[in-house]
C-alpha cells in the first residue's frame, strides 16, 4: 500500500511541475542574456559554432531585447545580409520555447525556403541547445511541438499555411521576397497578422533584406521608432552614422586603400578603428514617441570583424555603374533601401517645357513614318499617333479619345478612319500610318480581334502585355484557340515602359529624344493631365511565385495611365515593323524618291478597307462595304482630345 501512495505522489509532483511549468509567469531574464546561456551556434551555420555571445557585436543585445516586456508588440529588422539577423530571431523563439511557451509561426517566402529553414536553422538548434533536450514532442519538418506550444512553419504563397492557426509569436522571415497576394486571399503580411488577433500581448517579428521604398520591410520600418546605428570620430568624437558611399574615400580609386571620412571633421578611419566605433555605438531612435513598434537599420559595416572596407569597396566599384549590380549591393551590403532614379520616368513638367512648335497638320521633316497605339477602356478608345526617325528619335503626332460603348461597331468605325488618315511633313510628304498595336487585355477582347484581324494586311496587330522579364515584340505569333485563332502578339510591357523611361530622360541631340508638339496639353497647361498620365508609373520589385527577384512597372494610387499605356503600344508598333516586317529604318532614310509617293511607301500598297460592321438582322443581306473612308473632320465631336489635346 505504502509503495501505491509513493507513486501517486511522484505522479502528483510531476503534475505538479508540469503544470508549473505551463503557468508560471515566465522569468525575468533577457533575451540576450538567455541567448549566452543557452543559445549553441551549430556547424552547419558559420565557421564560429558553440556557445552565442554578443560581445563582438554587443548592438545585437538590444535588438534582442526589444520585444522583452509588454510595451513593444512589433520587431522590425532591415538588415544586409550576413549581419546576425537569422541568430536574432533564432534567440527570440529558443527563449520562448525554453521558458514561456507558446503556439510560434515562422513564415518563409517560399515552401523550399521554409523546408530549408526548418532543416538547417531550427532543428540544429533544437539538437545542439541542452536547454531544450526532452521538451520536444513532436518532431516534423514543419511543426516543431513542446508542452505549452509549437514552432509551425509556413509559406507566403500557402493561405492554408498562413490563415490555420491561433498564434502568439508571428516571425516573417526575408517579407521583401513574399508575392503581392497568397493565393487569392490578399497579403500575406495582413493574413499573418490577423492569426495573433486572439492574443492580447501577442508579438511580431519582421525582418528582410531590403529592396525598394515600395519594399514591405521599409514599409513596416517607416511606422516604428526607426533606430539608426551612430558612432564617434575617433578624432572629434562627432556622433554620427556610417554612410559609406557619401563618406568612402579611397588613393585612385584603389579598394585597398579603402577608409571612411568623418562627416564632421573628415578625418579617416579604417578597419583598425572600426571595431572599437562598433562596440562603443549605439541605436538613436529617429521617433521616440513611436512606443509599440522597434525598428532597426543594420549594415555590414556594423560587422567589422567579418566585414572589411576594402572588400566592400572593391564590390562597390563593380556595381556603381550598373543599377542591377548597384542595387544588389545596397540591399545586401548597405542593408539599405535602392532608390532606381533610372526607374523614374522624367517629370510631366520637365516633359511639357519641351513641346515644339509642329502639329500634326505639318510634322517635321526628320519623321519618316507613323505608328499607333490604341488602349481599350469601357467606355472609350484612346489612341496616339507617333512618328519615328533616325537613331530612334520619336515625335508625338496626335493624341485622340473616341468616346463610346467598344462592344458596338461606332468606335471601331472611327478607329479605322484616324487609322486611315493622312499627314504632311514639312517637306511635302503624306504619311499614313504603318502599324498599329491595339490592347486587347481589357472587357472587349472579341471585338479588338474582328477588328485586327480584318486589317492584318495593314500591320494592325492585337497585342496583351506580358509582365516582368520579356522581349518586347515575341518571336512567335500566337493563335487564340477560345477566338476563332485569331492572331495575338504578346509583347513585354515591362521592358517597353524600361526603353521608354530611358527615352523619356534622353537630353535634346541624343539618339532616342522624344519630341513632343506645342498642342499636347495647350488647352489645360496648369494641369499638364497628357504629361501627368505619360509619367504615371514607376518600377518597383516584386518577387514571383518562386521567389525570384523582378522589376516591373506601377502605376500610382489615384493617377491615370491611358497616355503611357498608348506611348507603349505605339512603340511596341515600331518594334514590330522593324523585327515581324523587317524594315531597315536607315534604308527608308536614304530613299530620296520616298517624297514622289503620294502615300507613304510602308502603306501605299496596304488593302484600306475592312472596316467593322453590325451583323445583318436575319434574314437579311450583308450590307454593301462603304466607300474609302476619310479622316474625321475637325468638328466632329465623337472623337475628342479629351480636353487636354488640341487637334
Amino acid at each position: 500500500m505504502s509503495d501505491i501512495f509513493a507513486l501517486l505522489a511522484k505522479n502528483a509532483e510531476m503534475l505538479k511541475q508540469r503544470l508549473y511549468a505551463v503557468f508560471a509567469p515566465p522569468p525575468n531574464i533577457k533575451t540576450s542574456d538567455w541567448a549566452q546561456q543557452n543559445l549553441y551556434l551549430s556547424k552547419e551555420e558559420g565557421p564560429e559554432p558553440g556557445l552565442y555571445s554578443c560581445k563582438d557585436v554587443p548592438w545585437q543585445a538590444e535588438v534582442m531585447d526589444a520585444l522583452d516586456g509588454i510595451e513593444v508588440d512589433t520587431l522590425v529588422i532591415m538588415a544586409a545580409s550576413q549581419v546576425g539577423k537569422t541568430t536574432i530571431q533564432k534567440a527570440i523563439t529558443g527563449k520562448r520555447i525554453d521558458i514561456d511557451p507558446c503556439p510560434i509561426l515562422n513564415v518563409q517566402a517560399t515552401e523550399l525556403m521554409a523546408k530549408e529553414y526548418s532543416n538547417t536553422r531550427l532543428a540544429p538548434m533544437l539538437r545542439d541547445c541542452p536547454v531544450f533536450k526532452n521538451k520536444l514532442i513532436r518532431d516534423d519538418t514543419y511543426v516543431k511541438g513542446f508542452v505549452g506550444g509549437y514552432v509551425a512553419m509556413a509559406w507566403s504563397q500557402s493561405p492554408a499555411t498562413l490563415a490555420s492557426r491561433s498564434i502568439a509569436l508571428a516571425n516573417g522571415d526575408e517579407i521583401d521576397r513574399w508575392p503581392v497576394s497568397s493565393g487569392n486571399e490578399g497579403d500575406p503580411l495582413e493574413i499573418m497578422k490577423a492569426r495573433t488577433a486572439n492574443y492580447p500581448n501577442a508579438k511580431h517579428v519582421f525582418a528582410s533584406s531590403p529592396t525598394t521604398k515600395d519594399g514591405r520591410i521599409f514599409v513596416e520600418f517607416e511606422h516604428t521608432d526607426q533606430r539608426h546605428f551612430h558612432v564617434r570620430c575617433p578624432d572629434c568624437e562627432h556622433e554620427h552614422e556610417m554612410n559609406f558611399i557619401e563618406q568612402l574615400r579611397m588613393v585612385d580609386n584603389n579598394p585597398d586603400t579603402a577608409m571612411l571620412a568623418c562627416p564632421s571633421c573628415g578625418s579617416l578611419y579604417g578597419d583598425a578603428a572600426l571595431p572599437r566605433m562598433v562596440k562603443a555605438g549605439r541605436f538613436i531612435a529617429k521617433h521616440l514617441e513611436r512606443k509599440r513598434k522597434r525598428g532597426y537599420t543594420i549594415s555590414r559595416l556594423m560587422t567589422p570583424n567579418w566585414t572589411k572596407l576594402g572588400k566592400l569597396a572593391e564590390q562597390y566599384n563593380k556595381a556603381k555603374d550598373k543599377p542591377e549590380l548597384l542595387q544588389v549591393f545596397i540591399n545586401t551590403q548597405l542593408g539599405w533601401v535602392y532608390e532606381d532614379k533610372q526607374g523614374q520616368i522624367s517629370t510631366a513638367a520637365a516633359l511639357a517645357a519641351r513641346r515644339e512648335n509642329y502639329d500634326h497638320n505639318r510634322l517635321p521633316a526628320s519623321v519618316l513614318f507613323l505608328t499607333a497605339g490604341v488602349d481599350t477602356q469601357d467606355d472609350r478608345l484612346e489612341i496616339e499617333v507617333l512618328g519615328h526617325g533616325l537613331n530612334e528619335d520619336t515625335w508625338g503626332v496626335q493624341y485622340l479619345v473616341i468616346y463610346g460603348d467598344p462592344s458596338a461597331p461606332t468606335v471601331w468605325q472611327e478607329l479605322d478612319r484616324i487609322l486611315l488618315g493622312g499627314y504632311a511633313t514639312a517637306d511635302g510628304r503624306n504619311l499614313r500610318i504603318a502599324a498599329t498595336c491595339v490592347d486587347s487585355g481589357g472587357h472587349h477582347v472579341q471585338r479588338v480581334y474582328e477588328f485586327c484581324n480584318k486589317r492584318n494586311k495593314r500591320n494592325v496587330w492585337a497585342v496583351k502585355g506580358r509582365y516582368g522579364p520579356s522581349p518586347i515584340w515575341p518571336v512567335r505569333i500566337s493563335r487564340s484557340k477560345k477566338y476563332q485563332g485569331f492572331h495575338l502578339r504578346m509583347i513585354g510591357v515591362d521592358t517597353i515602359k524600361d526603353t521608354l523611361s530611358a527615352r523619356l530622360r534622353t537630353a535634346e541631340g541624343q539618339a532616342g529624344y522624344c519630341h513632343f508638339p506645342y498642342t499636347y496639353d495647350e488647352l489645360e497647361d496648369e494641369k499638364l493631365v497628357y504629361f501627368n498620365q505619360l509619367t504615371a508609373e514607376r518600377r518597383v520589385v516584386e518577387w514571383d511565385k518562386k521567389g525570384r527577384q523582378i522589376h516591373t512597372w506601377k502605376c500610382d494610387k489615384h493617377k491615370r495611365n491611358e497616355a503611357l499605356d498608348c506611348r507603349a503600344y505605339a512603340w511596341a508598333a515600331y518594334v514590330g515593323l522593324v523585327q515581324e516586317k523587317r524594315l531597315n529604318v536607315e534604308q527608308l532614310a536614304q530613299m530620296q524618291q520616298f517624297a514622289l509617293f503620294e502615300g507613304d511607301p510602308l502603306t501605299s500598297g496596304q488593302n484600306q478597307t475592312n472596316e467593322v460592321e453590325p451583323a445583318p438582322a436575319p434574314g437579311q443581306n450583308k450590307p454593301a462595304a462603304p466607300p474609302r473612308a476619310k479622316p474625321p473632320s475637325q468638328g466632329r465631336r465623337r472623337v475628342s482630345q479629351s480636353s487636354y489635346v488640341r487637334r
